[in-house]
């Protein structure tokens, strides 16, 4: 499934002041609402999914993601602009964020390890993708082109959603004989067939409600709460590279793509080195407890790596 957050442009502030007239800290409120809503915009697509279906959702969603990324590319004005940035946020994350509801639906447990893995590299890459492209780009073009590329992009997302994406939840409790019907292939992606069967999933309040009861458990909260302290900043840093790189070190757009391309060396580095220590020890740690899979199984290479942290 793409992620249809991973080229996001993070325009350089110091572009975009010169055209409108603004300082730094004005242009940047655009970033920051697109940022934030990349966060929100994930837990209202979970939320919609769980009520109307996940491929309605995601089809739906990416179609108002091309259309705000277009608007963004052909704003004349700031306000217009901002307002564009904003709700394409809000709209473009519904694959990034929705990763774990689709492989939760599609892969059996023993294998959610390996995908999550899989899912969660392209998250941890993703902020510095736009950085990068978008610095490029702007160092011989106008910065319109880079959220052209973006357009051009998430319309390919589109596309491969609609020839190879499906509905992916499937209520294993209901036997076969009383499953809904399944319906056309785009009664499915313009969620037709999902609200003629929709009493077979979560009613609007517990949809509403599956959020908060997430958050409410403990184990979840602690995660969330460490995840946004170790991976917003990130987000936060590479987002605003240009407002500090340029003055004090002298950077320009070519300098700044460079810098961006250092982190997605460092990045695949992890990820490569978690999946040869993770992934032995899980399978060293089953053997030796009959194949019974425990989320602790995979502490130890983590407690070892913990104070190299700090």
């Amino acid at each position: 499934m793409p992620s249809c957050t991973l080229t996001c442009p993070h325009t350089d502030p110091n572009d975009v002041l010169r055209i409108w007239n603004m300082t730094p800290d004005e242009v940047n409120h655009s970033q920051v609402g697109n940022v934030f809503m990349l966060g929100a915009g994930g837990v209202v697509a979970v939320t919609l999914s769980a009520y109307f279906g996940r491929y309605p959702v995601l089809f739906w969603f990416i179609v108002l993601g091309v259309a705000t990324a277009a608007w963004c590319a052909a704003a004349t004005t700031f306000p217009s602009f901002m307002a564009a940035r904003i709700l394409n946020g809000f709209f473009s994350t519904v694959a990034q964020g929705g990763g774990l509801m689709f492989i939760k639906d599609m892969y059996f447990f023993h294998e959610h390890a390996r995908k999550i893995n899989i899912w969660s590299a392209f998250i941890i890459l993703s902020p510095y993708f736009g950085p990068m492209f978008t610095a490029f780009i702007i160092n011989t073009l106008k910065w319109q082109w880079a959220f052209g590329l973006y357009t051009i992009m998430t319309g390919l997302c589109l596309v491969l959603i609609m020839l190879f994406a499906d509905e992916t939840y499937y209520d294993r409790r209901i036997p076969i004989e009383a499953q809904p019907a399944r319906g056309s292939h785009i009664s499915r992606m313009l969620g037709i067939a999902q609200w003629r069967s929709r009493r077979h999933r979560n009613t609007i309040g517990q949809a509403l409600q599956r959020p908060f009861i997430a958050i409410s458990k403990l184990p979840v909260f602690l995660t969330v709460f460490y995840y946004m302290l170790t991976f917003a900043w990130v987000v936060g840093i590479n987002t605003t590279l240009s407002i500090f790189l340029t003055p004090l070190y002298n950077f320009g757009p070519k300098q700044i793509g460079k810098h961006a391309i250092s982190f997605h060396i460092s990045s695949a580095l992890l990820i490569k080195h978690r999946f040869l220590l993770l992934y032995p020890c899980h399978r060293r740690t089953s053997r030796r407890t009959d194949r019974t899979l425990a989320p602790r199984f995979c502490r130890s290479p983590v407690d070892e790596t913990q104070p190299w942290h700090s």
